[in-house]
């Protein structure tokens, strides 16, 4: 329920920042430098030039790992990156992160293990406000390595496990927003999805909130 609200309150944001008169911020317009390719952020507090060059993100969340035939468990999702911003709306970022997903079964089954991933995307930015509504899509690489255990529940021991290993390319997309804390550091949450590969139609779901610093 927590994920589907998160999603769907996310969706509503280009709404939302349409509302506050295209800028996506009640607080003021946001202009810009043709020098140096950055923008200046308008009113609450602290004006100044944002600087598009390169942004440094790290990242936390939750996510899942399907294949076809169900889940195979959900858990932790650590990451980050780098990303640069060439154009006014448009940027580019590479991310790297890793699952740490488990799953316990009733019938004395357990999944486990982790799926590492690394991706390219292209951004695309509703607005160049304190807040940045913005969709997201890439190409990438996902390994999995997962374990698959089979149960004594009265003995508390393992009678027998069996490994995976998978490497496939998956495609992502999603939207987040980026808010602006300062006119360097930034919190993005963003709800994205990745398929593709041995996934099937389930994919991989994640929800994560990453904290950004631009140099």
């Amino acid at each position: 329920m927590l994920v589907a609200a998160m999603c769907i309150g996310l969706l509503a944001l280009p709404v939302w920042a349409q509302r506050d008169g295209g800028t996506g911020d009640p607080a003021g317009p946001v202009s810009g430098d043709a020098d140096s390719g950055g923008v200046v952020v308008q009113g609450q507090g602290t004006p100044g030039e944002v600087d598009y060059d390169l942004e440094v993100f790290g990242m936390m969340g939750w996510g899942r790992l399907g294949a076809d035939e169900g889940s195979r468990g959900s858990g932790p999702w650590f990451g980050g990156g780098l990303a640069v911003r060439p154009f006014r709306r448009v940027g580019f970022e590479v991310e790297a992160g890793v699952l740490l997903f488990e799953r316990n079964f009733p019938s004395s089954v357990r999944f486990g293990g982790n799926a590492v991933l690394v991706s390219g995307n292209v951004l695309y930015h509703f607005s160049e406000s304190r807040r940045q509504v913005y969709v997201v899509g890439g190409l990438g690489v996902l390994h999995t390595d997962q374990t698959v255990e089979y149960l004594d529940l009265v003995m508390n021991t393992t009678l027998e496990s069996s490994g995976r290993v998978d490497t496939f390319a998956v495609w992502s997309g999603g939207v987040g927003l980026k808010a602006f804390v300062t006119t360097k550091l930034l919190v993005r949450p963003e709800v994205s999805y990745y398929g593709g590969g041995a996934l099937g139609v389930l994919g991989l779901p994640r929800l994560t909130v990453a904290l950004g610093y631009y140099w």
